[in-house]
């Protein structure tokens, strides 16, 4: 649910920041959120299924604490939606620049980390850290 609610905004959120130096003007950002939204919602719910399908590999990473997994399993899950995507729509292999994983890459990592400790929560598993 974090995925598709908060992932296109975010992502739109880190390519606003990344173009325009670190200060967004206000004018154009409700567009941009459109636009993001618009773009990045098809990506970010098969984000949030990869995210779900992999959650289950927590008890291999025992080091990592839940936000962390989260963190690294939603940066893992937007990087692996963004580059099915792009290769679906453009019918090439995926985009070579490191630089247009940034926007995937963050947005998952948030949403996956806001979305570990509920995920932990319902599996019980509270007591691994």
């Amino acid at each position: 649910m974090q995925f598709t609610l908060i992932g296109p905004g975010m992502g739109a959120l880190v390519a606003i920041l990344m173009g325009s130096g670190g200060a967004p003007a206000m004018s154009g950002i409700g567009l941009f959120l459109v636009f993001g939204y618009g773009v990045g919602l098809a990506p970010a719910a098969l984000a949030g299924i990869i995210y779900v399908s992999a959650w289950n590999a927590r008890s291999l990473l025992r080091a990592l604490s839940v936000g962390e997994y989260g963190a690294l399993l939603g940066a893992i899950s937007g990087a692996i939606a963004f580059a099915a995507l792009a290769m679906a729509m453009s019918g090439s292999v995926a985009p070579k620049s490191p630089t247009i994983y940034l926007i995937p890459i963050l947005a998952g990592a948030f949403c996956g980390w806001l979305a570990a400790q509920t995920r932990d929560e319902a599996y019980g598993w509270t007591h691994i850290n």
